[in-house]
């Protein structure tokens, strides 16, 4: 569940990081992490273990106004990390292209030997994203919207889209300007969001 607001590690990562608990939380996680994989080792065990890390979610920590998370869908929410480790099964690398979690089980179940649903994770569909903490506490509009290729799409009463490519850090709304890509990308919003009902 850590790192996660209210942030408190338990010591000795809160006095390491009496200024910084966000980052004493990580901390925490890291050596909590560590000891798992340790005693997996120590027992032979870790040899025929699946490692796979991930979280639901980032933080804000002020990045478009949002402390935490929750409000927002923005990449410091939405971009998080996700290990898979599997001795002898799986090469070190780095991967570039963005998946979904939604893509994990798949991803697990053919590692392990165990099929999926089909049409169950396929990265080259789009990744779609909510955040509608704000839509069930507030009553404001639920937030969707899906990332394809570069581009994210914010789905709002007023639409955002971005390109990730160039612009990171989504400074710079390009709905109005690129307008053959938003629709394309909300049709396939449109799309998934009328399967959920």
């Amino acid at each position: 569940y850590d790192p996660h607001e209210p942030y408190a590690p338990p010591e000795p990562f809160a006095s390491r990081y009496p200024r910084t608990p966000y980052d004493g939380e990580v901390a925490y996680v890291d050596a909590t992490l560590g000891r798992v994989l340790d005693a997996l080792d120590k027992t032979g065990r870790l040899e025929r273990t699946l490692v796979v890390v991930t979280s639901d979610h980032g933080e804000g920590l002020g990045d478009h106004g949002e402390r935490t998370h929750g409000l927002f869908a923005y990449q410091s929410t939405l971009h998080v990390p996700l290990i898979v480790w599997c001795r002898d099964r799986i090469r070190p690398a780095t991967e570039a292209t963005p998946i979904g979690l939604a893509d994990v089980a798949p991803i697990v179940g053919d590692l392990v030997g165990v099929p999926i649903a089909p049409g169950a994770g396929n990265p080259g569909r789009g990744i779609y994203f909510e955040a509608l903490n704000a839509n069930l506490t507030r009553n404001w509009a639920p937030l969707t919207g899906m990332i394809v290729g570069n581009l994210k799409l914010i789905d709002l009463p007023e639409p955002e889209l971005y390109d990730l490519a160039g612009d990171p850090t989504e400074t710079m709304n390009i709905y109005a300007r690129r307008t053959e890509d938003a629709p394309r990308i909300e049709s396939r919003l449109d799309d998934i969001t009328a399967r959920a009902v």
